[in-house]
C-alpha cells in the first residue's frame, strides 16, 4: 500500500474535505446554488475555451432565424393543404439536416469542455486548461451524437401532436357534420397543444444528464440516454432531477430574454439595421450579413447560458450518484486505500 507523506496527506485532506463539501446528497436549491458558484470560480477560463464552439450554435440559430422561420412564415401554396404541408415538411426538414448538426457540434464540444472543468472543481482539483481543450475535441462528436439522437427523441411528441393537427384539418375540411365534427376537431385541436407543450419537455428533462454522461463514462449515445433517464427518475425515496432542470431553465430565461432584447434594442436605437440594408456588394449579401449582426445578441446569450446548463447539469449527476449509487461512500473507500492507517485514524 503507497504511504503519504505527512505533506503529502494533509494536502489530500484539504482537497476530499473540499469535494466532500461538494459530492453529497443536495436539494434542489443546494444543486442550483451549487451550479451558479462553480460557474462563477470558473467562468472566465469557460468563456475563452467556449467562444469558439458557440460559434457553431451561433450559425445554427442565425440559419433558422434568417431561413426556416421565413419559410415557415411565408408559404406559396395559395391556401392548399397539402402544398402547405409539403412545403412545411420542406422547411423543417431542411432546418434540421442544416442547423441541427451544426447546434449540436457546437454544443457537444462546449459541453466536453465545461464538463471537464466542472468535474475538476467538484473533485477539489484545479482545472488544467490543456485537458478541458482535449476533452472537449475528443468528445464533440460523441457527444453531438447523443445529442442528436436525443432531439430526434424528444421530437416524437412533436410528430404526433402534428399528426393530430393534420386529423383535426381533415375533419374540419371534410365537413363532419354537426356538433360531432366540430367535438372531434377541437378534441384533436387539445390533445396537439397537449403533446407539443408537455411531452418534449419531458422527453428532454429525462435524458438532460445525456452529454454529461458520455463525457465522463464514455458510453454510446443510447447506453447514455437510457442511463440518463435511470438516474433522473424517481428512485427508492429520492425525489426525480426534474425540479432542477425546471429551475435552472427558469433562471436561463430570466437572465437570457432580457439580455437579448437589451443588446437588440442597443443595436436597433444605433441604427445597424438600417445601415446593413445599405451594403449590398452582391445580392442577398446585405440581407445575410445584416441577419449575422443582428444575430450577435443571439450569440452573446449562448455564450454565457449554454455553460451554465452544462455546468448544472454535471451538479447534477454528480447529485443523482452520490444519491443512487452512493458515489462518497466509494470515494471515501479509495481514500482510506491511498493513506496509512496512521493517517485515517487521526483524521
Amino acid at each position: 500500500m503507497p504511504r503519504l507523506s505527512p505533506e503529502e496527506s494533509y494536502r489530500a485532506r484539504l482537497v476530499n474535505n473540499e469535494r466532500r463539501a461538494w459530492l453529497r446528497p443536495m436539494k434542489t436549491g443546494e444543486v442550483v446554488d451549487t451550479a451558479l458558484r462553480l460557474y462563477q470560480q470558473s467562468a472566465w477560463l469557460i468563456l475563452q475555451l467556449t467562444a469558439v464552439p458557440v460559434v457553431l450554435c451561433y450559425a445554427a440559430a442565425v440559419f433558422v432565424e434568417t431561413v426556416v422561420l421565413p419559410g415557415l412564415l411565408t408559404g406559396q401554396a395559395n391556401g392548399r393543404m397539402a402544398e402547405e404541408l409539403s412545403e412545411l415538411v420542406a422547411v423543417l426538414l431542411v432546418g434540421l439536416l442544416v442547423a441541427g448538426p451544426l447546434f449540436s457540434l457546437g454544443l457537444g464540444w462546449a459541453s466536453g469542455i465545461v464538463v471537464n472543468i466542472s468535474r475538476a472543481l467538484l473533485h477539489g482539483t484545479r482545472p488544467n486548461r490543456d485537458e478541458a481543450k482535449s476533452v472537449g475535441a475528443s468528445a464533440m462528436l460523441a457527444v453531438s451524437k447523443a445529442l442528436g439522437l436525443t432531439l430526434l427523441y424528444c421530437l416524437i411528441g412533436i410528430l404526433i401532436s402534428g399528426v393530430f393537427m393534420l386529423i383535426g384539418m381533415l375533419i374540419d375540411k371534410n365537413g363532419l357534420a354537426g356538433e360531432i365534427g366540430a367535438a372531434v376537431s377541437s378534441l384533436m385541436a387539445v390533445m396537439a397543444l397537449v403533446f407539443g407543450l408537455v411531452a418534449f419537455p419531458v422527453a428532454w428533462n429525462a435524458r438532460s444528464l445525456v452529454p454529461v454522461i458520455t463525457v465522463i463514462e464514455q458510453v454510446p449515445a443510447k447506453v447514455a440516454m437510457k442511463r440518463s433517464k435511470g438516474l433522473m427518475g424517481y428512485q427508492r425515496g429520492h425525489p426525480s432531477g426534474f425540479a432542477v432542470t425546471v429551475s435552472i431553465c427558469g433562471i436561463m430565461l430570466l437572465v437570457g430574454l432580457p439580455l437579448w432584447y437589451s443588446l437588440r434594442g442597443v443595436m436597433e436605437l444605433m441604427g445597424v439595421s438600417r445601415a446593413l440594408a445599405n451594403v449590398d456588394f452582391v445580392p442577398g449579401f446585405g440581407q445575410m450579413l445584416e441577419g449575422m449582426v443582428l444575430g450577435v445578441p443571439t450569440f452573446v446569450s449562448l455564450w454565457l447560458l449554454l455553460p451554465l446548463w452544462s455546468t448544472a447539469m454535471t451538479v447534477l449527476y454528480y447529485d443523482r450518484i452520490v444519491r443512487l449509487e452512493a458515489y462518497d461512500v466509494s470515494l471515501i473507500l479509495e481514500d482510506i486505500k491511498n493513506e496509512s492507517r496512521r493517517s485515517v485514524l487521526l483524521r
